[in-house]
């Protein structure tokens, strides 16, 4: 039988101690350089924010961040400090509680409560919310954190497995473009981009059809990892947005100039003909008997136009390029019959690469739960 514990209890018996770091800047990192980690409030990684010269700890804790999110860190022994924007647990009493058995546990807990930069994970919050901590004898405590260590080993090493299988096609992706469109082929025609695309149309909806639904296509509609477009708005044009302007066609490729280094680029499907963009993407219509809509989609997906975007965006908050810059871009191109052979051979690729990555895409978006479900077995008590 589980005895129940909540985080204050624990504290006030003096089983665990709660702390927080202390101001560690930039600056203080310059000034003593050294090689011991000091963590801090990032979510990503393991939440390392610079190294210094000197350590707070060198024991086994339980850090976490009180102004990321509240995600829990199990830290091995070694020589490292947290800012004051982190909080740490030690335990004073190892022979009740297991630091990893702890960790897991108030990581289930974790996944229950929604911390932000608004509610922060202070202690004084910790000790409210964590109150439903199951605390077995040692030596089930230890089957506990061995059994979870192994499941989740074969976790995580199924999302590595997936992820360089998706990295290595990534690669062949990127070599696959720089093979079907290269400027020094033989007979391609070289052109800006704003020779060879159609003038297009702009309409105020709230003044042309103030009382008339129409799909939008906003920015963020995009998916820049599928490049599809999978959500619009449906909007009555008085209702409609001030930059919902540009009117887009079938086969229209649509590219979002504002921070374009993020790859929103989508070709309008059939169910979207004669809808509504926002001003933050330019369309680019191919003129036809000349060029493709299919390959200046695939060119505007190429590292070469990366490179070209990264080199022309401007501003700080929010990079962008003009119309302008886009149109101005060199596009070089071989007669329609090559077109469409080599946008068969990226379709083939894509699809292939896309297939990979909805898999990996599962597999990480059910990781999370499949470790809650795992926990929530495993952590399962009666209260004595």
């Amino acid at each position: 039988m589980f005895i129940i514990k909540s985080l204050l209890e624990l504290e006030n018996e003096g089983i665990i101690e709660l702390g927080r770091g202390k101001i560690i800047s930039r600056k203080d990192l310059a000034t003593k350089v050294g090689k011991y980690p000091v963590y801090s409030s990032s979510k990503v990684g393991n939440g390392k924010f610079g190294e210094y010269g000197e350590f707070m700890f060198d024991e086994e804790l339980i850090t976490w961040s009180v102004d990321g999110g509240g995600k829990l860190f199990h830290r091995e022994k070694h020589k490292f400090s947290v800012t004051n924007v982190t909080g740490f647990l030690r335990t004073l009493k190892p022979n009740v509680l297991h630091y990893k058995y702890l960790f897991y546990v108030l990581t289930f807990l974790h996944s229950k409560i929604s911390f932000d930069w608004v509610k922060k994970a202070h202690p004084s919050v910790l000790r409210k919310e964590y109150t439903q901590i199951p605390v077995p004898p040692l030596p089930e405590q230890k089957r506990i954190v061995a059994k979870l260590d192994k499941a989740f080993a074969e976790i995580d090493k199924l999302i590595e497995l997936s992820n360089e299988k998706y990295n290595s096609l990534k690669k062949f992706e990127h070599s696959l473009f720089n093979k079907l469109f290269n400027d020094d082929l033989e007979g391609w025609t070289t052109s800006k981009l704003g020779d060879v695309i159609e003038k297009t149309s702009t309409v105020s909806p709230n003044k042309h059809f103030p009382n008339k639904h129409f799909d939008y296509i906003d920015v963020s509609s995009v998916n820049n990892e599928t490049l599809e477009i999978e959500e619009t708005q449906s909007l009555l044009g008085k209702d409609a947005p001030s930059r919902a302007r540009r009117i887009v066609e079938l086969n229209d490729v649509i590219f979002a100039t504002v921070r374009p280094t993020l790859k929103r680029i989508a070709i309008i499907p059939s169910e979207l003909d004669k809808q509504i963009c926002s001003t933050g993407y330019i369309v680019l219509r191919a003129k036809k008997n000349v060029i493709s809509s299919k390959y200046i989609f695939y060119w505007m997906c190429s590292p070469k136009t990366f490179k070209y975007m990264i080199d022309n965006q401007a501003g700080a908050s929010y990079p962008a390029v003009s119309d302008k810059q886009v149109k101005e871009l060199n596009i070089s191109f071989p007669d329609l019959n090559e077109q469409q052979k080599a946008t068969d051979k990226m379709d083939k690729a894509i699809d292939y690469i896309m297939k990979i990555f909805i898999k990996g895409s599962l597999l990480n978006k059910n990781y999370k739960s499949l470790k809650s479900a795992i926990l929530k077995k495993e952590l399962q008590g009666e209260a004595a």
